[in-house]
């Protein structure tokens, strides 16, 4: 293995999380420590690297790949290039793509060939409708682990997991695991990925609606829009806000229902998001039709 690139990595994880050496060093080692890593005079002990890369929010995975993978920036731009197609719902591309890059030495790396078997059993499902072979790819993948640890990556996967039972209309399963990638997420010890929570909070508001939880699912839709002001992202807002006023819907609260939706309206204006727009909207007319209709 090489470690040369180990203690520039580490500079520049830290800095993007806006650490000082100084603060990252607490509870792990020496300021001085932290200084000659970064500029490859030592290379850290693997208890040292698991405690920084807990630290940064990191599997330590990723470091011993950089170690073992010589094209990392490679691997990277096919890993981006995925995650662009999922969000674009371009499941023939994708699988395309985990295909080719399944020999690639690039892709021997445990924690690569992890994310080629997740996105090959997601692909499976969404292409071939085999929901049985998904699933055993994506627990193989989520198996796929060397750290006590579980990693953001891990909790992603579990939401796929939930995601594809909800498909089958197994919500009660799914919900089982919705709990457990937010049990997960809870307790690690660098959050800085809100994107992932808010968009779990958000699919398991949704599944426990199906399931008549109206109360719970409003806990969850508030969680997730919490964090999005926090957070002060767009990402997810108008969906979790919409989803709110359906569930005060189904209470039979109408005044509050139709706010929620108007507040969603705002925001998926500020994205020019068209589509959620006109649906929102048709939605609330049929509210106010119903009510009008009640008091004739």
């Amino acid at each position: 293995m090489d470690f040369s690139n180990v203690g520039d990595n580490i500079k520049q994880l830290r800095k993007t999380f806006g650490l000082s050496q100084k603060e990252l060093a607490e509870g792990i080692c020496t300021q001085a420590q932290i200084s000659k890593i970064e500029n490859g005079s030592i290379y850290p002990l693997s208890t040292t690297l698991y405690l920084i890369s807990r630290k940064l929010g990191v599997d330590v995975n990723y470091f011993f790949d950089i170690c073992e993978t010589p094209r990392l920036d490679y691997a990277q731009e096919v890993i981006l290039l995925i995650q662009e197609y999922k969000r674009k719902r371009d499941y023939e591309k994708i699988y395309r793509i985990v295909k080719a890059e399944k020999t690639n030495p690039v892709f021997q790396t445990l924690r690569n060939k992890q994310f080629l078997v997740w996105h090959e059993g997601i692909c499976l499902y969404y292409l071939k409708k085999n929901s049985e072979e998904c699933l055993r790819l994506l627990k193989q993948s989520l198996d796929m682990t060397l750290s006590a640890i579980v990693s953001l990556r891990e909790i992603e996967i579990l939401n796929s997991i939930a995601i594809i039972h909800c498909e089958e209309k197994n919500f009660v399963g799914a919900n089982k695991y919705f709990e457990k990638a937010i049990k997960h997420y809870e307790v690690l010890p660098y959050k800085n990925d809100a994107s992932i929570i808010i968009r779990i909070y958000y699919n398991y508001a949704k599944s426990l609606s199906i399931t008549s939880e109206y109360e719970k699912s409003i806990d969850y839709c508030n969680r997730g829009i919490r964090l999005c002001r926090s957070n002060e992202t767009l990402y997810s807002l108008g969906e979790l806000m919409y989803h709110l006023g359906y569930n005060w819907l189904n209470l039979g609260h109408q005044v509050k229902a139709i706010q929620y939706m108007k507040e969603s309206i705002q925001i998926f204006e500020l994205q020019q998001n068209q589509p959620f727009i006109d649906y929102v909207v048709a939605e609330i007319a049929n509210i106010s039709d119903d009510q009008n209709l009640e008091k004739g």
